[in-house]
């Protein structure tokens, strides 16, 4: 099926880069419209962001400070960013002492059948 503009249906030829942006600056996106009043339309217009991830960021904030992290969404407030690198530090800590422990009854159940003999 051909469309009247240069060829080919559903085929874009100025595919755009996806952005990123740093937790920073969507915290600050969302001050916008959550302490300054601005509305979401706005503040979107005003950063060039799209609304859906401007509404995402608002509701990952909210869901952050009732102590939550949304599944499949990194924390945005620095606060949230170090729980969460302290988090993974406890959990490799704990991790190490495990294996720790099973080396050390290894160790020492050689040790004793060494004895023995």
């Amino acid at each position: 099926m051909q469309s009247s503009i240069g060829g080919k249906l559903s085929q874009k030829e100025d595919t755009k880069m996806r952005r990123t942006f740093s937790p920073d600056y969507k915290v600050a996106a969302v001050k916008l419209v959550t302490e300054q009043g601005y509305s979401v339309a706005q503040a979107c217009s005003e950063l060039g962001i799209g609304e859906t991830a401007l509404r995402r960021w608002i509701k990952q904030v909210q869901a952050e400070k009732q102590g939550y992290v949304l599944p499949g969404t990194n924390p945005l407030s620095p606060e949230q960013q170090r729980i969460r690198e302290l988090e993974q530090r406890i959990k490799i800590l704990e991790e190490d002492k495990e294996i720790l422990k099973k080396a050390t009854a290894i160790f020492m159940s050689l040790e004793r059948n060494a004895t023995k003999r």
